[in-house]
């Protein structure tokens, strides 16, 4: 777990309890349940992470799981994310009180938090985070569609949309 600094820590802190006062409202958990996630370690991150927006950590003893900690990425930590990292942090606290799975139950328990048009949010942030650490742009000159990527795709990559061969332009940051 990368360790979170001061301002971090105070970030994390605050979004913890305001998620955990939310949880209160939904009345399908049991308070016996916050006081484990109280406890919880949290974490952040690597900040050049662009797939995973939060993460719950497991620890494998001989007999049994433990939770080792939760990390969100640390751009969720901006002001600009707010809204949504308090989802993401909603999201890894279902895991941690035993919902390992994203089944039936727990897509139902994720969609009790009030934050209209998740997905959306989630893949807007998903965007940012690749398009701030790319260097080269994928680019359909059929559909126009952009992919941020680290490497170039030497013409070996179509797009999903249309099969057209996908060109690579740089970047300049």
């Amino acid at each position: 777990m990368v360790q979170p600094n001061a301002q971090q820590t105070i970030r994390l802190e605050q979004l913890r309890s305001f998620v955990l006062l939310k949880m209160a409202e939904i009345h399908d958990f049991q308070s016996s349940r916050f006081a484990t996630l109280e406890k919880i370690p949290l974490g952040v991150l690597r900040k050049n992470a662009t797939q995973k927006h939060g993460v719950t950590r497991w620890r494998q003893h001989t007999h049994h799981l433990s939770i080792e900690g939760i990390e969100l990425h640390p751009e969720l930590l901006c002001e600009e994310w707010q809204e949504y990292a308090k989802f993401v942090l909603y999201h890894e606290f279902l895991h941690a009180i035993g919902f390992k799975h994203h089944d039936a139950i727990f897509r139902h328990l994720e969609s009790r938090w009030p934050l209209k048009n998740r997905k959306k949010v989630g893949r807007k942030f998903t965007i940012f985070l690749q398009r701030r650490n790319a260097s080269w742009q994928w680019v359909c000159s059929n559909c126009d569609i952009l992919i941020f990527r680290k490497q170039p795709s030497r013409g070996k990559y179509i797009c999903k949309s249309c099969k057209t061969v996908l060109v690579d332009e740089p970047l300049f940051s």
